[in-house]
């Protein structure tokens, strides 16, 4: 028996958004399953690590970060499309990252946090992490800069370490910052936007290289009429889906590009 194909929407599931995430897909799903798609799977699989869901051979679906799919993935799964939300700092399929300090903090550039101490999700994050490396000087390593690099596992627990005293600032991506705003607005007491990063390319829907190139396009029209419709419409706000561009994979060079020449944003 062909194994089924595997869905994840790994990058914005707050537990707060679990419903709305299987919502979408249950709407995604009877779709793909109209339109002609075999072996899609019912539910989203959510106990999988991103990276290995990311790498399957079986994926029909899933979302990465824009710094894996430039740096490791681009040649090896294909692009679907990037969501575009309604979330300030975005523009289109383009976003930003905030950085987040205590709200007594005088601080108002990432100059003013040197040798002080940062928080980052994760070190292949780029908006909790390579954003910050593009806004130091050519050359220098965000170890160097600050005198704590503080590894937190997620952007709420970014934030929360900036609350707790435990880092004196976190970058988080503008989209994650304003759903946590509207479904978890305590976790922001305390904190504000000091400055901001550089607009860079959504998080990218991708799927399988095997998808064939009408699979592909068949997934970004049941993603475009998915949020478009009324159907969804409560869900998508919750989510603060607006809708989505197709983007060129060389689209995302542009993140490798910033890296390489750093410097303020």
């Amino acid at each position: 028996t062909p194994r089924p194909r595997v869905a994840t929407l790994p990058m914005y599931d707050l537990p707060e958004l679990r419903d709305d995430h299987r919502a979408m897909w249950t709407r995604l799903h009877d779709a793909l399953r109209i339109q002609g798609f075999d072996r899609v799977p019912s539910e989203l699989t959510t106990e999988v690590d991103p990276h290995e869901s990311w790498r399957s051979p079986y994926l029909l679906l899933s979302q990465t970060c824009g710094y894996p799919f430039a740096s490791r993935l681009r040649d090896t799964v294909r692009l679907v499309a990037t969501p575009c939300y309604d979330a300030p700092g975005c523009a289109g399929p383009r976003y930003r990252s905030w950085l987040i300090a205590k709200k007594t903090e005088g601080a108002v550039s990432i100059e003013d946090f040197h040798g002080r101490r940062v928080a980052i999700n994760d070190p292949d994050s780029l908006s909790g992490c390579k954003v910050l490396e593009m806004m130091l000087p050519t050359g220098v390593r965000l170890e160097s800069y600050f005198s704590r690099v503080v590894h937190t596992g997620s952007h709420a627990d970014s934030l929360t370490s900036v609350t707790r005293d435990n880092a004196d600032l976190a970058a988080i991506d503008c989209v994650t910052y304003d759903l946590i705003r509207r479904h978890r607005p305590r976790h922001l007491d305390g904190l504000k936007i000091v400055a901001s990063g550089p607009l860079l390319p959504g998080l990218p829907l991708i799927t399988a290289k095997s998808t064939s190139d009408a699979e592909v396009g068949a997934l970004r029209r049941a993603l475009a009429r998915l949020i478009a419709s009324d159907d969804f419409a409560f869900h998508g706000r919750r989510l603060g889906l607006a809708g989505v561009e197709v983007l060129d994979a060389e689209d995302y060079d542009a993140i490798l590009d910033r890296l390489a020449r750093r410097g303020k944003a």
